[in-house]
């Protein structure tokens, strides 16, 4: 490879005239070696980590905990319960819906009912109303497979 660099720059050297008469006999290499040697080697530094660099990726189990949260945050943005949600604090319910890649629902189920038709058909307001992120790829399939979200009345005072 050494040889071949010789080659080149003797060759470029020669070709715009700037090779010094030594250079230009193809015996003597020290003109070339000592024209190498005087280029500056310039060293680069990769950059400094930031401390979010350093850490590592989320794995996908640590994702879905996380994805549910979100999810059920922007439901409780949506949702409005009943105007007699007062005098009803304990009422809960848990429905589960299905999100596909996008994050629409495509199915939703009412697991457990509040008992007051009212409270339900508020959720379900919300769920049909609902805009959800989509679900990050690892977790797609759970998300497709169902969302546990409970809805409780205390949530909303």
């Amino acid at each position: 490879m050494q040889s071949l660099i010789r080659s080149i720059s003797a060759a470029t050297l020669v070709w715009f005239g700037a090779a010094p008469a030594a250079a230009q006999d193809s015996s003597s290499g020290d003109a070339i070696d000592n024209l190498l040697n005087s280029i500056p080697q310039i060293e680069t530094q990769a950059p400094e980590e930031s401390e979010a660099d350093k850490a590592p990726p989320p794995e996908p189990a640590d994702l879905f905990p996380a994805y549910l949260v979100t999810v059920k945050a922007s439901l409780m943005e949506t949702w409005s319960p009943p105007g007699s949600i007062k005098k009803h604090q304990g009422l809960w319910n848990q429905v589960l819906i299905m999100v596909d890649s996008q994050g629409q629902i495509t199915k939703m189920a009412l697991i457990e009912s509040s008992g007051d038709a009212k409270f339900d058909k508020s959720v379900t307001k919300a769920l049909n109303a609902a805009n959800l992120p989509a679900p990050p790829p690892s977790i797609q399939y759970q998300a497709m497979q169902g969302l546990p979200i409970k809805f409780r009345a205390v949530d909303k005072l």
